[in-house]
């Protein structure tokens, strides 16, 4: 459980309770109030040999800046003393892992000369209730908690919590209760878990889930992964407001004059100098014989990153002599650059040896990547991948601080604690220019992510704003908007969908609801791509029957696009609007890729497919027309297993061609396999063509014909061919042709098909007892003559004709 309190302390005071007596004096600060966060499972902090390992400590000052976070600490000493005749009694914390003090009071103490009225220098424990200032204490959560810029780890446990994650790759549990959890910078995840809660995920690719309660997330920028569990949420995908920092310079002509003649002159002395930078404390300090001077040379500051500033030519730190110099920062900073300079070496000019580390907060070394002049060679000396330590690689080298072959620009992404400087050279020198990071106090700005969002159970409001973004309503009467980008969203019985701007897919999933009579489908008619647009997938959930095009008009990007309702098989009645694609056939079908069966309209140019043939091979051009789904346009439905292979109902264009193998084809073609034309399959048991509205026919196109797996049987890729390519719209046809410039004069250019292809009478021929195929009328008589004159007088043909 978690104790939360406010109280007054001296930080850090610098005072050894051991060595106090009775009528002893000592002199105290103005005492300052903070946040005491403690978890603990007992009611007090214990004490000498009484500690507890599990007493751990968290501390905001009032402004909150994180004094302590998360250490293990106990009370070892009491002490009663008073000021100006008041008694006041404080409570001595110490740090089992940093060694910080604080001597913890109940009320305000003025500064001035305490006198010790009596003290306890092995207290067993104090009740958390002697320490309160004001406020209550919450047994379970319900703080206020601010992270680091480090990777934290955050729980809240019970009651209603504020959690601020800061930056880093943070983990925080909100636990039971309303809480408010923010991730802010960094790939946070983030669990609202029980509760009410309000999440920001904040910058980068955050993973958020709201767990049960009626939760507000809003991912904020990057690529979030956002999940709203049970109850009724409302989700946000992300903002479009550019991500841009500020950025604090460590300058070193800022520096304090150790000459104290009010400016820092050149070659003064930089060693033990601390300077504040925002809300960033900078000390440097050099190990002797080192010398670390500040330098007005001019130098070369080509690729730091000074944000809105300039990054001075005229301001540097001089490392001279064998050192270490270290460069210590209060927090974590982010994106720190600088520029190193004046490698030389040669007869008279010692060689200059530098080595790099970088630390993060816990002291562990980092990785960041360098820029070197043609004239520098780096070496990893340290295990931690990329080169740490470096020198030049010419014999005779006398370069300028100005010279780029002789300077390297150093990134560290970090965060980053301190930055080290092991030099080693004999009357050499380097100079450092001044240092940028990533201001932490910068507001966070947002840019729109490519989002997954789910609305899981409830009655939800999914908004994806920016971005292409994939959204799942789940179960409930969902409010779902796509907003810009290019949108998939799955929708089922109960929502209302608008897609925004873009060329957004609506797929209708069955999750078992009960109908509640109508779902509303609006694609958005602004921003589409010429020829494509909004496309609606129906599956085979609806009642193709109803499907009722009401108005078809053209929009403002010049799509045509539809607007009407169709029934579904539950008897939801679906009104849709602005859609330029109605996907009641052909997409869908699960074409077989590497990485398994993917419904064909999510494939793009440069996806692999598996092909029969050649292995996996790279789509170069794939398009969809849509198209009047009557007569010789109706689809072709082969129900699931028809064909070899085939575990699922498939449906394609009418002269989409099926490959067919076995002893017919041998005996009749003398070819192992061929390819049929599905129309010529009409008739056969489980073989239709039915009249519908609309239909929109897809087409994949590799470098040359090939044979796919379409619902687990084989069927033929586009082959461009006269025929086919008079069948494409022109704006299809000219995409095409730039691909493939040769198709515009010369069709065969493309080159043969995979397999031979029958025509029809010769799949007659074949396909009769195959199917054991009944063959009606005239017609069929005449398949069978002019198959017979086509095969040399040869006819093999033992299917059933009736003529008349």
């Amino acid at each position: 459980m978690y104790q939360s309190f406010l109280a007054y302390s001296v930080v850090d005071i610098g005072l050894n309770p051991q060595n106090i007596r009775t009528g002893n004096t000592f002199d105290v600060s103005l005492s300052d109030s903070y946040d005491f966060i403690v978890s603990d499972n007992d009611t007090g902090v214990t004490g000498g040999a009484d500690a507890e390992g599990d007493q751990i400590l968290f501390v905001q000052d009032s402004v909150g800046n994180v004094v302590v976070d998360g250490e293990t600490f106990y009370l070892e000493t009491v002490i009663t003393f008073t000021i100006d005749g008041v008694s006041y009694t404080g409570y001595y914390f110490e740090s089992d892992d940093t060694g910080a003090d604080f001597m913890v009071f109940s009320e305000p103490i003025p500064a001035g000369t305490a006198t010790v009225s009596s003290i306890n220098t092995n207290p067993t424990s104090v009740d958390y209730a002697q320490l309160y200032s004001s406020g209550e204490t919450i047994d379970e959560g319900g703080f206020e908690f601010l992270g680091l810029t480090g990777d934290d780890t955050l729980s809240g446990d019970g009651g209603d919590d504020n959690i601020f994650a800061n930056w880093g790759n943070d983990l925080v549990y909100g636990g039971a209760g309303n809480d408010a959890i923010s991730g802010e910078g960094g790939a946070d995840t983030l669990w609202g878990e029980a509760g009410d809660d309000q999440i920001y995920g904040g910058l980068s690719e955050d993973v958020v889930d709201g767990g049960t309660g009626n939760d507000t997330i809003d991912g904020g920028s990057g690529n979030d992964i956002l999940t709203g569990g049970d109850g009724d949420d409302t989700i946000y995908g992300g903002t479009d407001a550019a991500a841009t920092f500020d950025r604090l310079g460590v300058e070193w002509n800022h520096f304090s004059d150790p000459d104290n003649d009010g400016v820092i002159d050149n070659g003064d002395d930089l060693n033990g100098q601390t300077v504040s930078v925002g809300s960033i404390d900078v000390s440097v300090t050099t190990s002797s014989p080192g010398i670390t001077n500040y330098a007005s040379t001019t130098l070369l500051t080509t690729g730091v990153d000074g944000g809105t500033s300039t990054v001075s030519p005229n301001s540097a730190m001089g490392i001279e002599g064998d050192g270490t110099t270290q460069i210590t920062f209060s927090e974590g900073v982010e994106n720190l650059q600088f520029r190193i300079s004046d490698f030389e070496s040669g007869p008279n000019v010692p060689l200059e040896i530098i080595t790099i580390n970088a630390y993060d907060i816990d002291g562990n070394l980092i990785q960041y990547t360098v820029d070197l002049g043609a004239w520098i060679q780096g070496d990893d000396t340290d295990g931690v991948a990329g080169a740490d330590t470096f020198y030049t690689n010419q014999l005779d080298l006398v370069a300028f601080d100005t010279t780029p072959e002789g300077s390297m620009l150093v990134t560290i992404p970090g965060p980053v604690a301190m930055v080290e400087f092991v030099f080693n050279s004999q009357g050499g020198s380097l100079v450092v220019s001044d240092l940028y990071f990533d201001n932490p106090e910068t507001e966070f700005s947002e840019v729109g992510g490519d989002d997954i969002i789910s609305g899981g159970a409830g009655n939800d409001i999914l908004d994806g704003l920016d971005g292409n973004d994939t959204i799942s309503g789940g179960t409930g009467n969902d409010t779902i908007s796509g907003g810009t980008g290019n949108d998939i969203i799955t929708f089922a019985d109960g929502d209302s969908v608008s897609g925004g701007d873009g060329d957004d897919l609506f797929i209708l999933e069955d999750l078992g609801e009960a109908s509640n009579g109508t779902i509303t489908i609006n694609g958005g008619g602004a921003t589409e791509t010429s020829g494509q647009g909004d496309t609606l997938q129906l599956g085979d959930l609806a009642d193709l029957s109803t499907l009722n095009i009401q108005s078809t008009t053209q929009n403002s990007s010049g799509n045509t696009t539809y607007s009407g309702t169709v029934t579904l098989d539950d008897g939801t009645v679906l009104n849709f609007s602005e859609i330029e694609n109605i996907v009641c056939f052909v997409t869908g079908t699960q074409i077989d890729t590497p990485i398994g069966p993917r419904p064909i309209e999510t494939l793009k140019v440069g996806d692999l497919v598996n092909t029969l043939d050649h292995g996996p091979q790279p789509i170069r051009w794939i398009q969809s027309s849509t198209v009047s789904g009557k007569g010789n346009l109706a689809p072709v439905c082969f129900e699931a297993g028809t064909l070899p292979g085939q575990d699922r109902e498939l449906r394609v264009s009418p002269q989409h061609r099926v490959l067919f193998g076995g002893y017919l084809a041998e005996l009749h073609f003398g070819e192992d396999e061929v390819l049929v034309p599905a129309t010529c399959f009409v008739g056969s048991p489980g073989v239709t063509q039915d009249d519908t509205a609309v239909v929109t026919y897809v087409h994949m196109l590799f470098d040359q014909h090939e044979i796919v797996t379409s619902e687990g049987c084989h069927t033929e890729s586009f082959h461009p061919g006269e025929m086919a390519l008079t069948a494409l719209d022109s704006a299809a046809r000219n995409e095409l042709f730039a691909i493939f410039p040769d198709l515009r004069h010369c069709p065969s250019s493309y080159g043969s098909t995979a397999r031979r292809v029958l025509r029809s009478y010769e799949a007659c021929v074949m396909l009769g007892p195959a199917f054991e195929k009944k063959v009606a009328g005239p017609v069929s008589l005449a398949c069978c003559q002019k198959a017979g004159r086509q095969m040399g007088g040869r006819l093999i043909f033992s299917g059933v004709c009736s003529v008349p």
